[in-house]
């Protein structure tokens, strides 16, 4: 049954040993044979974010923090934009055996986003530029 929730998720799950190696993948993750026994940060590095997730291995493993997220791919307005989370999995103890790794589509959201953006740019020009006219007729 455990499988059968992950894999109704609409984003990939990914579970890893100690080391950052996949040893679990639900369907969103793609074809389990491609992504299992991999590096997860050599996936994510496909996704422009395998040095995030190095730094989020570290900051984990030190406790810091406990759980990290970013955004990866969202430099390029065509690539898609990932937003990735990982978590600690501890198993019993308080020594990490390894992370969960989630990875959600955030295209939509951002193409959103600057949506929203350019119209309050645009708006925020016409006002300028009705306050210029106003300012221009008082004076004449």
């Amino acid at each position: 049954m455990d499988r059968q929730l992950l894999d109704a998720l609409p984003f990939a799950v990914l579970a890893t040993d100690a080391d950052g190696v996949v040893v679990f993948a639900n369907r969103a993750a793609g074809d389990p044979a491609a992504v299992i026994g991999r590096h997860v940060a050599v996936l994510l590095a496909e996704a422009d974010g395998g040095d995030a997730f190095a730094q989020a291995f570290e900051r984990l493993h030190a406790g810091t923090e406990p759980v990290v997220r970013w955004e990866a791919g969202g430099a390029d307005p065509e690539a898609c934009a990932v937003q990735v989370q990982v978590a600690p999995w501890k198993h019993e103890s308080d020594t990490i055996d390894g992370f969960i790794v989630t990875a959600t589509d955030a295209t939509e959201s951002h193409r959103t986003r600057d949506a929203l953006i350019a119209t309050g740019l645009a708006l925020s020009t016409s006002i300028d530029l009705e306050r210029l006219y106003r300012g221009v007729a008082l004076q004449l």
